[in-house]
């Protein structure tokens, strides 16, 4: 009766530090994939690959407007433009033409539907120098 049965032997801190060791390497992976990872690699493609098989890189709005638009809560309006709050409480100023097309319900609308107090959505192209939105198509809500 002096043998010890294997149960006796097993010593469970060591699998609990072998776990926690495995845990650390799986973080420590992703840790350095997220930092030094593929990022910029989603965006190559191979030499083989014809241009038009390609997905876009735009944003959320892709097309012409290259992902340029703006939501928020008409501040005030001018004779050519207005201002929005966007849902960070910056002041945007919406610069409008001619070309402007406005939206109210799926159906064509006028710059006199744009209201203070009222939501829009603006699809354009930012102007820098105005530090302003060139409108193309306003949505009213």
């Amino acid at each position: 009766m002096t043998e010890k049965n294997d149960n006796q032997n097993h010593n469970p801190t060591k699998g609990i530090l072998i776990g926690v060791l495995v845990i650390l390497a799986i973080i420590f992976a992703f840790i350095l994939g997220v930092k030094f990872g593929r990022k910029e690699f989603s965006y190559r493609y191979p030499p083989f690959m014809h241009p038009m098989m390609r997905p876009p890189k735009e944003g959320f709005v892709p097309g012409r407007f290259r992902g340029h638009g703006l939501v928020g809560v008409v501040d005030s309006v001018g004779k050519e433009s207005f201002v929005v709050k966007n849902r960070w409480g910056e002041l945007v100023t919406v610069l409008v033409d001619k070309n402007t097309q406005y939206k109210v319900d799926g159906k064509s609308s006028s710059f006199s539907d744009i209201k203070k107090g009222k939501t829009v959505m603006v699809l354009g192209e930012p102007k820098e120098k105005e530090l302003a939105v060139k409108a193309e198509i306003i949505r009213i809500f």
